[in-house]
């Protein structure tokens, strides 16, 4: 008999566990083996991979200014996008929650991006279903077309 901890633990792990297995496989796999592939000398045809160590880290921190010069960019880029990001949106949010005349205004500009999408989607899908597919109806005899 299965007590019902293990019943639970044994459910838990046939819903959690096809993810699991995914996430494994997609995401950590591919990431370790980028790890282990970075220690070594590798050109990705060669059969044998030979390690070597940190000298490759030392050669592109040390050795290529192209190198220095995209990790600054990329790292002044990513520091100013995320403190932009967060200090647009929390005085958005402040703005948005404030008693203020302007108050619906701001709503709608901040959710019109969110709305057009959709119904630009319905509009597509409408075009679809009432013209593309008039022609299958007419061809085919079909009533549902």
């Amino acid at each position: 008999m299965i007590s019902k901890r293990s019943s639970q633990w044994l459910q838990q792990l046939v819903f959690v566990g096809p993810s699991l297995v995914f996430f494994l496989l997609i995401i950590v796999a591919p990431f370790l083996l980028g790890m282990y592939y970075s220690f070594t000398n590798w050109n990705g045809a060669a059969s044998e991979p030979t390690w070597a160590g940190l000298s490759n880290f030392t050669k592109i921190f040390t050795d290529d200014p192209a190198f220095l010069k995209s990790f600054t960019f990329t790292a002044w880029f990513t520091l100013a996008g995320v403190l932009l990001t967060n200090v647009l949106g929390f005085f958005l949010a402040y703005f948005l929650t404030r008693p203020l005349k302007t108050k619906n205004v701001l709503r709608t500009i901040f959710f019109m991006p969110n709305v057009i999408g959709g119904l630009l989607l319905g509009f597509i899908w409408q075009f679809i279903f009432v013209r593309g597919f008039a022609s299958v109806g007419e061809a085919t005899g079909l009533a549902f077309f």
